[in-house]
């Protein structure tokens, strides 16, 4: 049985787009960063959206810079 691999990282949100964010580790910009858990729009949930500039630790299921989503905002 194959383990998943989980990274954590901390980085810089540099753009919003809808529940999906751009986050800036160090000097590489990654987009599609997710804000929940899965992608789908859904007006009757709470979603905290960060400010561009906000720093934020995000969490990668794979081990790297993929399936990334922000699990906390300062």
């Amino acid at each position: 049985m194959e383990r998943s691999r989980i990274a954590i990282y901390q980085g810089i949100v540099r753009s919003v787009e809808g529940v999906t964010c751009t986050v800036t580790f160090g000097t590489l910009d990654v987009s599609g960063v997710r804000l929940r858990a899965s992608e789908t729009e859904n007006g009757a949930q709470l979603l905290v959206v960060p400010k561009a500039g906000t720093a934020v630790i995000v969490g990668s299921l794979s081990g790297d810079l993929t399936q990334l989503a922000v699990l906390a905002v300062d």
